[in-house]
């Protein structure tokens, strides 16, 4: 997969403080400011088309302002959607089940603790890489470069409804609590 994740192409690389086109709030609580986007309540800002690239790698900066904050990368459809949270209240990533939009967060599928802290004031980089039936989502803090990731493979599921998703309809980014700014969103095909 390293091979492959080397040979994708940047489709966008969005400053989050400026409107796109093709892009939408999931609700009224998110905004853009001067410096990225953020949300007073749960809410995700995405690229509102229907994608469904068996393989993509989406990126985001975020400062965290809160480090009880829940946030992460989404990809936001009806049925087949999928979500990549970090937790900032447990320390952990987790991959869910099939995202289809809204405030409620499905069952998580795989979860890794973070080998270090969310702390206030500081930026991180969140990574998803998906290709064929595997999902890895990667957190990074961008002032000590260390990481952890999680995994989940659909081809290990009986059925589809077991799936985390299979990464669907519009990339980007999700506040479901607390107060982060996401400053960029990339994405890759």
């Amino acid at each position: 997969p390293k091979v492959l994740e080397n040979q994708l192409v940047q489709v966008w690389d969005n400053d989050l403080s400026k409107e796109h086109k093709h892009w939408a709030f999931g609700n009224s609580s998110g905004s853009l400011v001067s410096n990225g986007f953020t949300a007073t309540s749960a809410c995700w800002y995405v690229y509102d088309q229907y994608l469904t690239f068996d393989t993509f790698r989406q990126k985001a900066v975020v400062t965290v302002n809160d480090a009880s904050s829940v946030f992460g990368l989404v990809c936001k459809h009806t049925q087949k959607g999928a979500l990549y949270l970090v937790h900032g209240d447990t320390n952990t990533i987790t991959l869910h089940g099939q995202y289809t939009g809204g405030a409620t967060i499905p069952a998580v599928k795989a979860t890794t603790q973070l080998p270090f802290t969310i702390t206030a004031g500081k930026k991180y980089l969140l990574d998803v890489f998906k290709t064929g039936w595997k999902h890895t989502f990667t957190i990074t803090d961008m002032e000590t470069m260390q990481s952890a990731s999680v995994m989940f493979d659909n081809s290990t599921q009986v059925n589809s409804g077991s799936y985390c998703g299979k990464g669907w309809g519009g990339p980007g980014v999700i506040i479901m609590s607390g107060d982060v700014v996401f400053h960029n969103h990339r994405y890759y095909v």
